[in-house]
This record gives structure tokens, sequence and C-alpha cells, in this order.
């Protein structure tokens, strides 16, 4: 699975919240855009939460919710 940059904003702009998508958020959304996601992370295992863990292109890894993945 990968993580898809315009999945996540067609989400956040469906749910409403269009506006908190600020400079900051489409940087981090292009360093990780299209890259592979690990299921095999603390959030999800332990803590039962939908997301997956992605290192960006600039090496910084950030969890992201599971359905912004394709």
């Amino acid at each position: 699975m990968k993580f898809s940059k315009q999945r996540m904003i067609d989400r956040v702009t469906k749910a409403g919240q269009a506006d908190m998508i600020d400079e900051d958020a489409m940087r981090i959304m292009d360093d990780l855009d299209g890259q592979e996601v690990s299921v095999s992370c603390w959030q999800r295992q332990v803590m039962g939460l939908p997301v997956f863990w992605v290192v960006g292109k600039s090496g910084k890894g950030n969890y992201v919710n599971e359905a912004d993945c394709i």
C-alpha cells in the first residue's frame, strides 16, 4: 500500500475541513505522496488506531490515516 496525497485531500475536503490544509500540510503530503506504508507500527498494533507509518522522500516518518492509502 502507498500513501496518496489526493486521497487525503479528498477525505479532508469531504469532511468539511479543507481549511486545515495549509502550506505545512501540503509540504508533508508532498513528501509522503506515493511512498510505501508500514502496517507494523506502534499506534496501529498496540493502540488499535486506523493508521499506518510512512517514511517520506526526506527520510522523515509520519503516521497517516489508513483511509488515505491505496
